[in-house]
């Protein structure tokens, strides 16, 4: 018995530390860059993105990345919500490192053929001071099948 009390009491410290004790500001930010949509035996697609976020305080926080990439005959708006864990080199790196999950709609558009469909992403994003890297991975579920892409973006972020 005593055994399952230190565990549940180390398992309620541990989580306690991450909301609390390593807790982040918010930020936002904006991000340009490329999104490659993957077909069974090559590349499909490749659009150029531009996306916005904003995370909510916390080393664990909610957010949104509503993004929209197009190229000269697609386009593709998304709007997901994501679970966001963030890490820091130390307390006062500017160097960061987090990973991130989450779904929406995703509205595509190509050739007459237009598709609202729910899709789910994740990825991670690393960066130092302001500038970072983003590179998400994406699926989309359609009717035929779901639609996988990847992208890298570079942005800027600002943290309050």
């Amino acid at each position: 018995m005593p055994r399952r009390k230190i565990v549940l009491f180390l398992l309620v410290l541990s989580v306690s530390a991450t909301f609390c004790l390593a807790s982040e500001p918010s930020g936002a930010g904006v991000t340009v860059g490329v999104t490659v949509d993957v077909a069974p035996f090559g590349v499909d697609q490749v659009f150029l993105s531009l996306q916005g976020f904003y995370f909510l305080p916390g080393t664990v926080s909610l957010g949104i990345k509503p993004s929209v990439g197009f190229n000269d005959g697609a386009v593709m708006v998304r709007v997901p919500i994501v679970v966001n864990q963030r890490y820091r080199l130390s307390a006062d790196s500017s160097a960061f490192f987090s990973l991130f999950v989450g779904g929406g709609i995703e509205y595509y558009a190509s050739n007459g053929v237009r598709d609202v469909s729910p899709y789910f992403t994740g990825g991670v994003s690393g960066g130092i001071g302001r500038f970072f890297l983003d590179v998400p991975v994406s699926s989309a579920l359609r009717d035929k099948g779901s639609d996988t892409d990847f992208g890298v973006t570079a942005g800027v972020l600002i943290e309050f």
